[in-house]
C-alpha cells in the first residue's frame, strides 16, 4: 500500500509501530486514528511467517509492503462469493 500524505519522520518510524503509538499527542493531531494498524499489520504478517516492511519520507507519504509466503496463500474461490464481480 503506498500513499502520497504527510508521511513519517525516520526518527518515529519505531513510534508508530508500537501499539497506539501516534507522532503527535491527542490535543495537537491532525490526522485521526488509535495506533493500532500499523503494529497489528506487522503482527498478523509475521504470525503468518511473512514480512512486513515500513518506508516513509516526512512530506511525500509511506509505502507498507507485506510479503507472505506462498503456502499462505488461499486462492479465492469468486463463484462462492456471492456479489463478487
Amino acid at each position: 500500500m503506498e500513499d502520497f500524505g504527510v508521511g513519517i519522520a525516520r526518527a518515529d518510524l519505531n513510534r508508530v509501530m508500537e501499539p497506539f503509538g501516534q507522532v503527535e499527542g491527542y490535543l495537537s493531531r491532525k490526522v485521526e486514528g488509535t495506533g493500532l494498524g500499523l503494529p497489528l499489520c506487522k503482527a498478523l504478517t509475521e504470525a503468518h511467517g511473512g514480512e512486513f516492511r515500513l518506508k516513509s519520507t516526512l512530506g511525500q507519504g509511506t509505502c507498507v509492503e507485506v510479503f507472505l509466503p506462498a503456502e499462505r496463500v488461499v486462492a479465492l474461490d469468486t463463484a462462492a462469493v456471492k456479489g463478487f464481480d
